[in-house]
């Protein structure tokens, strides 16, 4: 049965300059929309600029109907009366209503407006309920809105988690919240590369040893406790980061990696798609996560689709996943740990090339897209007939 299914989140393709997300999300509503009705509400939210696109008006984007809406404020807020109004007079029309984030108020208010009208969505936290979230910048004010408004908000809504670690984080929060868990999808370039075996070599490591970071530049990154693990080794490496960020942020960056003595081994590569981010990650040795909290980790699968092997603190949300599939190395959030997790990966060759030959198939049993959309959709009807 067809579902008319409403997707509610404040930023959309082609706003990449959010990184994962947006491509998670829009991956989503196009697999789905094969044989339901989409629709997306959104703003035209593009971070300190604006989309150039029509506003108020449906359009056809890959076989989604997306509606783009002003906001009035920027930042992490968003705020967008006409999108809030649009729902307020739409939102009984839809089966399924699927809210993503949290902390904005597209997503705040849209959810508030989903009770007011007798309306139980769907919310994807993204990572915005983690520990880790309460933890660091406006933590205090998180937990006093979370106190007085949020978990009462979230109390009315069934959440969506992309793994087992984000539903254990959300559920601390909520002990009863009901939901499901379904990872992201992977981005159209790297699905292609499941069509094909891992054809290019891996025998044989680079020299020097060849580390690969795939991210935003951001805090939460753990790009500053990664550069103080790989002042501790003591082999030749390079480090390529692929990913931007504020100008000011890569600039402490760059401070730092000065400061601690590995600067002349970094490589600032800025943001890549398409063939050049294939290629960066078939000529790497290990791919690094070594962030704080990372509800998903999608840098993580597109490693493994291109046979590379990866190392990832125990913030990420796929870190289990890497240890039950031996997938790589999974380490603490502190220098010495990173290190030494990085320096195994250089030496058990065996297992590296074990991850070449392994990976790719464990990526098709685990994440194609024909399995994502038949699980999304069962747990959509699910939802809609409790």
């Amino acid at each position: 049965m067809s579902l008319s299914i409403l997707h509610l989140v404040a930023s959309y393709k082609p706003a990449f300059i959010y990184g994962g997300p947006v491509v998670s999300v829009s991956r989503l509503c196009e697999s789905i929309s094969i044989i339901n009705k989409v629709t997306v509400y959104t703003t035209t939210a593009n971070g300190e600029e604006e989309l150039d696109v029509p506003v108020n008006l449906t359009q056809d984007v890959d076989g989604v109907s997306v509606y783009y809406f002003k906001r009035i404020t920027k930042g992490h807020s968003h705020f967008s009366p006409a999108l809030l109004c649009a729902l307020w007079r739409s939102v009984k029309q839809f089966d399924i209503v699927h809210i993503h984030s949290w902390w904005n108020l597209v997503s705040v208010l849209s959810a508030l407006i989903c009770i007011f009208r007798g309306v139980k969505p769907i919310l994807s936290p993204r990572g915005a309920l983690s520990v880790y979230s309460f933890k660091k910048s406006k933590s205090s004010v998180k937990k006093w809105l979370h106190v007085f408004l949020g978990k009462h908000i979230l109390r009315n809504t069934y959440l969506h988690a992309t793994t087992h670690k984000e539903w254990e984080e959300c559920k601390e929060l909520l002990p009863n919240w009901n939901g499901f868990v379904l990872p992201n999808y992977l981005p159209y370039e790297m699905e292609a590369m499941l069509e094909k075996p891992v054809s290019f070599a891996r025998n044989q490591e680079h020299n020097p040893f060849q580390i690969l970071f795939v991210g935003r530049l951001h805090p939460v990154k753990g790009i500053e406790l990664l550069f103080n693990a790989l002042a501790k080794l003591e082999f030749p490496f390079k480090l390529i980061l692929v990913g931007g960020g504020e100008e000011d942020y890569e600039n402490e960056l760059k401070k730092q990696a000065n400061n601690v003595g590995i600067a002349s081994y970094l490589y600032w590569k800025g943001f890549l798609q398409g063939k050049e981010k294939i290629e960066a990650y078939q000529q790497s040795d290990i791919l690094v996560l070594p962030s704080y909290t990372e509800n998903f980790g999608m840098v993580l699968v597109e490693a493994w689709t291109n046979g590379l092997p990866t190392v990832v603190t125990k913030g990420v949300g796929l870190s289990s996943f890497v240890k039950d599939h031996q997938l790589g190395w999974v380490a603490d959030h502190t220098p010495e740990s990173l290190a030494n997790a990085i320096i195994a990966s250089k030496k058990q060759n065996t297992k590296r090339l074990s991850i070449a030959s392994n990976a790719q198939k464990i990526v098709c049993q685990q994440f194609s897209s024909a399995k994502l959309t038949e699980k999304y959709l069962k747990a959509y009807h699910q939802f809609k007939m409790s």
